[in-house]
């Protein structure tokens, strides 16, 4: 799709792998698109949330959790106060519920 993909980790480093710690204003200008994969705000721990400098953030991001419980977590309401168009895990789970039924049941 010629998306050019990076990560932002609390342990490793690499090419393409950064640490938050060297997120920055040039690093959010030029990433639109935010996935965060973590179980970072998930129940029980719902007001825990990832050290994102959000001010960055504008109408231009799509940022999108994977965490479906809250609805909206913290890395959500965040983005969505800066102006951000937001998107929760329950479409990948409802997606992934499907193709499950569908390989278990022979109907690929």
């Amino acid at each position: 799709m010629g998306v050019q993909v990076y990560f932002i980790s609390s342990s490793k480093k690499g090419a393409s792998i950064f640490s938050y710690d060297d997120l920055n204003e040039h690093m959010l200008q030029g990433c639109k698109l935010w996935v965060n994969c973590t179980p970072i705000g998930t129940y029980p721990n719902v007001t825990d949330e990832l050290p994102i400098p959000w001010v960055q953030l504008s109408e231009d991001h799509l940022i999108v959790d994977l965490v479906y419980n809250p609805p909206q977590s913290q890395f959500l309401l965040k983005a969505q106060e800066h102006g951000a168009t937001i998107l929760n895990g329950e479409s990948m789970l409802k997606e992934q519920a499907l193709k499950s039924w569908e390989i278990w049941n022979g109907n690929l």
